[in-house]
Parts: C-alpha cells; sequence; structure tokens
C-alpha cells in the first residue's frame, strides 16, 4: 500500500460535513486575506497568513490536496504582489513576497512530513494489530497447553538475590522453608487458552488466572530450576512438571518456557505445556515390569546355577560312586587285592576334592568373591585331567592322543575352572562317540600357539558331529546334543572361557567329527611368538 493511498483512505474516511466546511472556512478566509494584500499597500507580510489556510485543509485535503491548496496560495500571493507592487518593485517589497512563498513552501514540506509519519504511524499500529489478533488466534485455538503470565515481581526478587551473592537456589530454598511459596505466589496467571482448562480439567479459563501458586506442589524441583535459570540468565528453560487443578485434578507435563531478551518484557512471558501423564503412567508401568521381569530373572539365574552346580557335581559325583564300588568289588572279592582297591580310594579322595572345589568355586561366584588366577601349564593340565578320566576312557574304549606342537607358554586363569572345561569337552566327546557306537572311537587334543599372542586347544574326535539343527544353537542354554542333556555344559564353558579373556567355538569337521576349539591369551606372549615364528 502506498502513502498516497494510504492517505486517500484517510481522507475518504472524514465526515464530508466537517471538510466541507474547513474548505468553506478556508476559502473564505483566503479570500480575505487576499484582499487585503491586494487592497492594502502596507509594507506588512500579510501573505504569510496563508499558512493558516494550509493549516486549515491539512486534513481535510491530504495527500496531493495539500500541493494544491500550497500551489494556489503562492500563486495568489505572487498575483496580490504584482497588482500592488508591480513587476519593477523595491528589493525589500521582493524579500517580503520571497518569505511569504518560502513560510508556505515550509509549511507545506512539513504537513506532507507529518502526514507521512501519521500513516506510518498507522500502519505500525495496524500490523501491530494484525499481529496482536494472529498471536491471539494462535494462542487460543492451540491444542498445546499455553499460559500467559507476568513474572516482572518474580524477577525483581531474583535481582535481589543476585545482589546478595546466591548462586544456589536449590540450598538456598532449603535454607528458607517457604521460599519456594513466596516466589510461585509472585507469578501471576493473566490469560490461559482452552487446551490449559482441559489440561487442568477447569471449568473455565478464569478460575486459572491469578497467583501460580495454587497449581504447582510446594516441593516442587521444577520450579526451583525454573529459578535457577532465571539467576544464571538462561535464555529458556525445559523440563517436566506436576499440576494440580482447581477440582485436585494432577497431571504430568512438558515444561517450555522463553525467556524475554529485556527485563521490561517479562510482564508477558508465554509458557507452554503439553499433557504427558499417559507417557508417565505407562513409564511407571514399565518400570513395575522391569522390577517383576528382574525378580522373574533372578529366580532363573538360581535355576540356571542350579543346573550348572548339578551338571558340574555329576562327573565328579558318578567318578567318586565307580570308584568307590571298585573298591569294594576289590576287597569283597574270592582274591583281595589290597593295592588295587586303594588306588580306587584314591581315585575316590581326588574325585571328592575336585567336586568340593568346585562347589567353592562356584559358592565364590554366588557371593562376588574373587578367586585368583595363577599361572597354569595346559600341557600338565591336560594330563592331570585325563588322568581323572582314564576309568570313563577305558569303558567307552576311547583312545586319546595329545599333540603339543611344541608349544610352551602358561596362561593365567582359574584351575578348578579350566580343568572343568576341559572335562566338559573331552567327555561330550566320549558319550558321543557311545551313544553312536563308534567303533575304535577317538579323540584328539591338540595345543597350538596363535598368532596374536594367545593359546589354543582343540578337541576333535571321530564321532558322528553335531546335528546340523543344533550346531547353530550349541551355546544356547537348555540346548543339548544328547538324549538326556541339560544343556548347560557348553553354556558354562564359554562363560568360564571368556572371563579368562578367551573364546570359544565349535563346528564338524570336514573329514567328520566334531570340533570344539578354545583360545586363552598367553603370560608370556614372546614365547609363543617364537613358538609360531
Amino acid at each position: 500500500m502506498t502513502v498516497f493511498d494510504t492517505e486517500t483512505k484517510i481522507d475518504q474516511s472524514r465526515p464530508l460535513s466537517m471538510k466541507a466546511l474547513l474548505t468553506a472556512v478556508s476559502i473564505a478566509l483566503g479570500t480575505g486575506i487576499f484582499t487585503v494584500d491586494t487592497a492594502l499597500s502596507t509594507e506588512t507580510g500579510v501573505a504569510v497568513l496563508y499558512v493558516v489556510v494550509i493549516l486549515l485543509l491539512a486534513d481535510a485535503w491530504e495527500g496531493k490536496g495539500v500541493l494544491w491548496v500550497s500551489f494556489v496560495c503562492g500563486v495568489l500571493s505572487s498575483v496580490s504582489f504584482v497588482a500592488t507592487f508591480g513587476i519593477d518593485a523595491e528589493f525589500f517589497n521582493g524579500l517580503r513576497l520571497c518569505a511569504a512563498l518560502a513560510s508556505i513552501g515550509m509549511t507545506t514540506i512539513l504537513v506532507r512530513r507529518h502526514h507521512r509519519t501519521r500513516t506510518m504511524l498507522m500502519e505500525a499500529r495496524n500490523q501491530a494489530l494484525g499481529s496482536e489478533r494472529r498471536y491471539r488466534s494462535i494462542f487460543d485455538q492451540s491444542l498445546i497447553s499455553l499460559w500467559e503470565q507476568d513474572y516482572s515481581q518474580l524477577m525483581h526478587r531474583v535481582e535481589m538475590l543476585r545482589k546478595l551473592g546466591v548462586t544456589d537456589i536449590s540450598r538456598y530454598s532449603r535454607e528458607h522453608p517457604g521460599f519456594v511459596e513466596h516466589c510461585a505466589s509472585l507469578i501471576t496467571t493473566k490469560v490461559v487458552n482452552q487446551a490449559t482448562v482441559d489440561l487442568l480439567d477447569a471449568g473455565c479459563p478464569e478460575e486459572l488466572n491469578g497467583s501460580l501458586g495454587r497449581f504447582i506442589p510446594t516441593s516442587s524441583a521444577t520450579f526451583v530450576a525454573v529459578i535457577q535459570a532465571l539467576l544464571d540468565g538462561k535464555p529458556r528453560f525445559e523440563g517436566i512438571s506436576r499440576m494440580h487443578g482447581p477440582g485436585g485434578h494432577v497431571c504430568h507435563a512438558l515444561l517450555a518456557i522463553r525467556f524475554p531478551e529485556v527485563s521490561e518484557e517479562y510482564d508477558r512471558v508465554v509458557i507452554a505445556m503439553v499433557d504427558i501423564s499417559e507417557r508417565e503412567s505407562s513409564l511407571a508401568e514399565i518400570r513395575k515390569l522391569q522390577s517383576e521381569l528382574a525378580a522373574a530373572s533372578r529366580f532363573a539365574a538360581v535355576g540356571a546355577m542350579s543346573a550348572s552346580i548339578a551338571h558340574e557335581l555329576n562327573q565328579p559325583i558318578a567318578a567318586m560312586l565307580m570308584s568307590a564300588q571298585t573298591c569294594l568289588r576289590w576287597l569283597s572279592g574270592p582274591s583281595r587285592d589290597v593295592l588295587a582297591a586303594a588306588g580306587a580310594a584314591e581315585r575316590a579322595v581326588t574325585e571328592a576334592r575336585r567336586a568340593g572345589e568346585i562347589v567353592k568355586a562356584t559358592k565364590a561366584r554366588l557371593t562376588n568373591q574373587n578367586l585368583t588366577p595363577e599361572n597354569i601349564d595346559i600341557d600338565v593340565l591336560i594330563r592331570d585331567t585325563l588322568s581323572l578320566l582314564q576309568d570313563d576312557l577305558l569303558r567307552g574304549g576311547v583312545a586319546v592322543g595329545i599333540d603339543s606342537s611344541g608349544v610352551s607358554c602358561p596362561v593365567r586363569a582359574i584351575r578348578v575352572e579350566l580343568q572343568q572345561v576341559l572335562i566338559n569337552l573331552i567327555m561330550n566327546s566320549v558319550q558321543s562317540l557311545r551313544q553312536s557306537g563308534t567303533n575304535g572311537g577317538r579323540i584328539r587334543v591338540r595345543v597350538l600357539g596363535t598368532r596374536d599372542g594367545g593359546l589354543s586347544v582343540r578337541i576333535s574326535d571321530n564321532g558322528p558331529g553335531f546335528d546340523g539343527a543344533v550346531e547353530k544353537r550349541l551355546f544356547t542354554p537348555l540346548v543339548s546334543t544328547k538324549p538326556n542333556g541339560m544343556g548347560m555344559g557348553l553354556v558354562i564353558c564359554r562363560k568360564t572361557v571368556e572371563s579368562f579373556g578367551g573364546t570359544i567355538r565349535a563346528h564338524n569337521s570336514q573329514s567328520g567329527g566334531a570340533v570344539v576349539e578354545f583360545t586363552l591369551p598367553c603370560v608370556d606372549v614372546q614365547g609363543i611368538e617364537d613358538a609360531v615364528a
């Protein structure tokens, strides 16, 4: 919109009767000034009075109308001068004409500038009113809860605290009971939208106006954080607030405040809230379910641990029973062999000690006691383990071969646990060979060095291998390759090996049979590098 168009609209909006009256009065005044200026040959500047005519018609004839009025007044002043003094007038009389024309011109310029200024002010006012209408429309129709509040008194209180050197509002509120309630009473709600009325289950918007202290808890940590943000001079604040409605309705809302940049604007702060009551309720339900799940997990862990203990103790107990029966057989037979009976009794004692070590290690795990690892010679441990399993190997008709490949380096582990890994893996092969009825069953235990400074123990057999459906799930709890298996042996082996920084894997060999291999880091890395090289 141009200035002229605006001025024309303003001009058209004026009452025609007033415009006509001003025009008539101005014409009469201009005629009188012209008559007096022409008839009286005076040296006074009567033509200057045309300025009054321009001022009278300034509001009636805005825009180009003022220019025409000024032009007519200038012409009348010039005609009167020529009629009175002639063309060859004296110099001082010409100066009076110039002064009159200058006054008419300056008045015209000032009137035009006044028109433009007034037009700009009107446009600015209209834009402000339009912005206010748009803001109010958005405010009222928004589905988000919006509050317009006066923070000026609270900001004044915060400035006082800043001058006193207060930096921690939380500590200050603990030292001064009632501080939070007082600050909440300093905030006044001016306007709220319908979404806020629905949020707090109020009857009407006016019911929520007034002090904010009626709607926030007396121990609101969020409100303390808001005051802290004001004290720190932060531009905005976000948090979760709990609000109390007039009728006792309680809701949780996500709060967002944008603080003004200048202190004079704190009398109109807009706060936005989004209802998250359902989310908070869902989170509470999730926390409850998580608690129940944790309890169930503990029960499951106890069950798994019980299954682990039963699995681990099954072999030494069976070995003790077998050794005891052998001892009795040697002592009760027709030809008593005391030495053989003593050997069986010693094996029973050894198995009993191993069972005790297993129980001790399991108890330490349950009570979070740290067992002390030691440097272990894997070759010695393998031979000791095969000595314990001698009877099982003989009954199964299984031959075991050991190949250390010249590698000799200690590993860091807990002896009883690492030995139990070897027992589990070797006995798995023995039982697989026995169940498949393989004649000439063979198990090969091979010790190899790895290029990353580790020691690999590979246990392979010439049995049927792993079933295809089970091979990928071997280390899953309760998954077993044996008809009466518990499915915990390989799981325990993996957990034990990984606790010592190693890895374990199992697969079928291309030449037939199963292969289980675990790797542990060496204590003497230089020794293993020399062996691999």
